[in-house]
């Protein structure tokens, strides 16, 4: 599945989306501690797209922008720890 992903970050708080139609029906919400550590707090996708990748589409845009920024990055979102224990 290929969506188009969006960054949204301000300050130390930010997040990754999916929109559709200028509706967020994906998110992946995370702080940035410090320059080296980014700290997943919490994802939401809406039912209409729960099974169908979106989520694990979210945690690949933010590790691979963390990898881009030298970020080691941390989960305190369920589903967010559990797919990067796989």
């Amino acid at each position: 599945m290929s969506l188009p992903i969006q960054l949204h970050e301000e300050g130390n708080q930010g997040f990754f989306s999916y929109e559709d139609q200028g509706t967020i029906l994906a998110k992946m919400i995370f702080r940035r501690e410090n320059q080296e550590r980014v700290v997943i707090e919490h994802t939401e996708v809406d039912s209409s797209l729960q099974g169908k990748g979106v989520g694990k589409l979210l945690l690949t845009e933010l590790l691979k922008w963390a990898e881009e920024s030298g970020s080691q990055v941390e989960a305190e979102c369920p589903y967010a720890r559990g797919q990067l224990t796989k």
